[in-house]
């Protein structure tokens, strides 16, 4: 067999050598090199911009959200920018799954190798949460596909049901923020029954505020029908009859225009923090009809009727049973 001739020119450089020798290895090493390069200014870029650069964790999303049991899927293409978390290996890439650890090349390597001879690669396997997938075996395939600017990948897919809604655009600090709506609904299960409800809000601890109101509302209503009340009993009643009002009459006068960045449940809350403070103000018990009238006044660009106000809550609403 004729041995390949050396460049002798090159022979004193040991990568020069290398590319000779092997082509293929030395320029998917390069790539790696790339794409690690691509992982540093990531980094930096993110650092500048405060926002995390890190794989969303699926231990912590499984945790968090209270997630259903894997259930398959089957294969199916999957939109590599919909991949933005891993089960156990987020140290080892960053958000678009550039690699981060140098330990990474040899597999890294071999699998760039493969698509460079156009050979075939089993699926990926994958998590689906919502709308984003987590990575529980293929990282190195996901890495090469998205360096290689690839849109889609093959992947076998298993899905977690999950009370609330995950997007590519979620970080590891918006977990918390999910994490407290999703221990909200499964408290209440008011998203079994109206799955059109919006409950999200601007700050995680004010889901305590809703639930206490559901608790104090629990205790009102136990009182009045004589009877233990099941939270669920009492979420169902203070949805329909307190705080779905609220909400119309908040709509009805386009009140959250006034509050950029914030949320009907927050202004649910802030509207019941006024009806507490009228009443101190004025040394009784203030219905929620006219505080709901005074809020509109105040933040509202339409005039506001107050015999409005009243029907869009409801003529047979019990107001002994309205928390404060």
């Amino acid at each position: 067999m004729m041995k390949k001739k050396l460049d002798p020119a090159l022979m004193d450089s040991p990568g020069s050598l290398e590319a000779q020798l092997d082509p293929e290895t030395y320029e998917a090493k390069q790539e790696f090199k790339s794409a690690r390069r691509q992982a540093f200014l990531n980094d930096l870029i993110s650092f500048f911009r405060g926002r995390s650069n890190r794989l969303l964790s699926f231990h912590d999303v499984d945790q968090k959200l209270h997630l259903g049991k894997p259930v398959h899927v089957g294969l199916r293409k999957v939109a590599l920018a919909d991949i933005v978390g891993s089960v156990d290996r987020t140290g080892d890439f960053d958000r678009a799954f550039f690699p981060r650890q140098g330990h990474t090349e040899d597999r890294w390597v071999a699998v760039e190798r493969r698509a460079q001879a156009q050979l075939s690669m089993k699926p990926v396997e994958l998590y689906k949460v919502g709308d984003v997938y987590f990575v529980k075996d293929g990282h190195h395939r996901v890495s090469v596909a998205k360096h290689r600017r690839r849109k889609t990948i093959m992947a076998d897919v298993s899905e977690c049901a999950s009370r609330v809604l995950l997007t590519r655009y979620m970080h590891q600090k918006d977990l918390a923020m999910v994490g407290a709506l999703a221990e909200f609904l499964q408290q209440t299960a008011l998203d079994k029954k109206y799955p059109e409800a919006d409950f999200r809000i601007s700050k995680p601890e004010n889901y305590k505020a809703l639930w206490k109101h559901i608790l104090m509302y629990r205790y009102l209503l136990s009182s009045q029908w004589d009877r233990d009340v099941t939270v669920q009993e009492a979420a169902d009643s203070w949805y329909r009859h307190l705080y779905r009002p609220i909400v119309e009459v908040i709509r009805r006068y386009q009140i959250l225009d006034a509050f950029p960045n914030h949320t009907e449940a927050d202004l649910y809350l802030w509207s019941m923090s006024h009806r507490h403070h009228l009443a101190r103000k004025q040394g009784k018990q203030v219905s929620v009809a006219d505080a709901m009238t005074s809020f509109a006044r105040h933040f509202s660009p339409f005039w506001v009727d107050e015999a409005d106000v009243r029907e869009v809550l409801g003529e047979d609403r019990d107001e002994e049973i309205c928390v404060d």
